[in-house]
């Protein structure tokens, strides 16, 4: 069956106002969300989060924002072992005074990365502990963090630190760390 032409155009008269609708909503939708995301992220609010594909992002406050991650990342760029000793209790320093550093899993694994670079297995320990604490509530420490591993392997990396002459060491976590 044909239209008869005065329903074609009344039809596309329609059309063209609801196509005209939707790029506004489209795009006051997106002004909306960037605008708190954009602040969100500014106030350190919002921390992306990455890990395995049931991981979402995750709102929390970072004591350990950019100037703390600045100091653990010069650890990786010093040219002396004085001085990366020295840029690591630095940061370490900085991770354990910041206030809320306990619930902040990037905290953690920077006092991870201090304690299993002295040697000192027993605090590693505890902090691995609390980052898999933290991962249970979907928080992770940033990929920010020059080097940071997943769970699994600095837990096997610290086993193997505690026990040199073992060939293999079971992990006790399947959380990932980002």
């Amino acid at each position: 069956m044909e239209q008869k032409p005065e329903q074609a155009h009344v039809n596309t008269k329609k059309t063209n106002k609801t196509l005209q609708v939707i790029p506004w909503v489209g795009l006051i939708l997106f002004v909306v969300l960037a605008a708190v995301g954009g602040y969100l992220y500014a106030t350190k609010k919002l921390v992306f989060a990455s890990a395995s594909t049931d991981a979402s992002v995750s709102v929390v406050t970072r004591a350990c924002g950019k100037d703390v991650i600045a100091k653990y990342n010069g650890y990786y760029t010093a040219d002396a072992p004085d001085a990366q000793k020295a840029t690591l209790k630095s940061a370490f320093d900085a991770a354990t005074a910041t206030s809320g550093a306990a619930n902040d899993p990037n905290c953690a694994y920077i006092r991870y990365a201090y304690y299993f670079a002295t040697g000192d297995t027993a605090n590693a320990q505890k902090e691995i502990d609390a980052l898999k604490a933290l991962a249970a509530k979907g928080q992770y420490a940033t990929s920010e963090l020059t080097g940071v591993q997943q769970l699994d392997s600095i837990q096997a990396d610290l086993n193997r630190l505690k026990n040199p002459n073992a060939e293999t060491q079971g992990t006790t976590s399947t959380n990932g760390q980002g």
